[in-house]
């Protein structure tokens, strides 16, 4: 299963929707079946990753607003401000994976949506989000955000799965 190629459908789908104003996704499961790319499983995290990401949007502006430094979601290049919005829902709601991982595949997606400056944005806006997120967390010894748990590792506080 390839999980980048899954996103890269998923930030595709959430880009297109941020354009248009639209918030119906429905059409992904008729794209899957004509397109032939992804197989049943990265469907469904394409899927689960633009549900996610739609029903949660104005959570996930809410929470990116103060990381992003004199700018406000609305104002970011749409593609960026969807590769975010994708990579901070994976981060808050996807359980036991290292944030590292989700960081580090929005940057490549910037790399090849975006540019090498889109790409350093990014990387600064989730790492320090990220870091903020472990000091809030960790006297408790789990990383919890509604009701998603991490549990936390000796090594970096976190697991390296995917």
């Amino acid at each position: 299963m390839s999980r980048r190629l899954a996103r890269e459908v998923a930030l595709k789908t959430i880009f297109q929707l941020d354009i248009t104003g639209e918030d119906d996704f429905t059409f992904l499961g008729k794209y899957f079946k004509r397109e032939g790319i992804l197989d049943k499983l990265e469907q469904e995290f394409a899927f689960d990753l633009v549900k996610g990401v739609i029903e949660k949007r104005a959570e996930l502006d809410d929470l990116l607003g103060p990381y992003l430094k004199k700018w406000e979601t609305k104002r970011l290049p749409a593609v960026d401000r969807s590769i975010l919005r994708l990579a901070l829902h994976e981060i808050i709601f996807t359980e036991n994976t290292s944030f590292s991982i989700f960081i580090n595949e929005a940057i490549e997606l910037a790399k090849k949506y975006s540019d090498k400056k889109a790409a350093k944005y990014i990387n600064g806006v989730l790492d320090k989000f990220c870091q903020d997120l472990k000091k809030k967390e960790e006297k408790n010894n789990i990383m919890s955000y509604n009701g998603v748990g991490h549990k936390l590792t000796a090594v970096d506080k976190r697991s390296d799965e995917s």
